[in-house]
């Protein structure tokens, strides 16, 4: 999917909370499951309704995620977006929009390396969530 990764890239993946915890070789593995991409303000990451098969991890900026045409979260750097439809093979269920320049990072679940792996949800009131892990499970 991607080109061979800079080590700034690897340290700016490295970085991410999501991916904080790796190894020391993960990090580049993971590189070449995705790309960073860079979106100007107003740019759509996904569309509510659509099906959904990228995980984003955001590394700077702001987005909006937009249910029914409303507002309901704003999200930034650190954080991440995309995974409910993957945890629960839903369609996407908001809209999310770049408010700044926005650097994101996404990759696909279909990764080969297998670093990457979802929870699944819990009991009502747990939360959901993103696990990326240097053991595959498959």
């Amino acid at each position: 999917m991607a080109t061979t990764p800079t080590l700034g890239h690897l340290d700016e993946l490295a970085a991410l909370p999501p991916f904080a915890h790796l190894g020391t070789d993960d990090p580049a593995r993971l590189a070449l499951e995705g790309e960073w991409v860079n979106l100007a303000p107003g740019a759509t990451l996904m569309e509510q309704g659509d099906l959904g098969a990228t995980f984003y991890a955001l590394g700077t900026g702001q987005v909006e995620i937009v249910q029914e045409g409303r507002r309901v979260q704003q999200r930034g750097p650190g954080e991440h977006v995309g995974e409910l439809a993957l945890l629960l093979d839903t369609p996407r269920n908001a809209t999310v929009r770049t408010l700044t320049p926005v650097r994101v990072f996404h990759c696909g679940f279909e990764n080969s390396t297998g670093l990457i792996t979802l929870a699944a949800p819990g009991e009502a009131g747990r939360t959901h969530g993103v696990g990326v892990t240097s053991t595959a499970v498959r």
